[in-house]
């Protein structure tokens, strides 16, 4: 799994590229973890190179918002592929991290 990073305002965009399985889960805790403990509170993850993402990573995500809610802070996706769109839908995850198709309307969802 690889990183970019981005900032836009008080909103770190964090690119990612690769798979979401036990192996990358673990790099994506690492590297997020360390950017929340960076002080960083509002961080836009553009799945645009992700093409899967197993519970492991699911779990990841949930704790990374579960920490960011708690200093009222965000996390949000976009341009996830439809599989996991879908996979995140039937999860429930959707329901807590914003999931959005395009990196401007994950942007202006940090506004609102």
């Amino acid at each position: 799994m690889t990183f970019s990073e981005e900032k836009t305002g008080d909103v770190l965009i964090v690119g990612l590229s690769g798979k979401i399985d036990t192996e990358g889960s673990k790099e994506l805790f690492e590297k997020l973890n360390g950017l929340t403990d960076q002080k960083e509170r509002n961080l836009l993850l553009d799945f645009s190179s992700v093409s899967y993402i197993n519970s492991s990573g699911m779990g990841v995500l949930l704790m990374v918002a579960k920490k960011l809610n708690g200093v009222r802070g965000k996390i949000i996706l976009a341009q996830v592929n439809d599989q996991i769109r879908h996979v995140l839908r039937i999860s429930g995850l959707a329901s807590i991290i914003g999931v959005y198709p395009s990196k401007e309307e994950a942007l202006q969802a940090f506004t609102s």
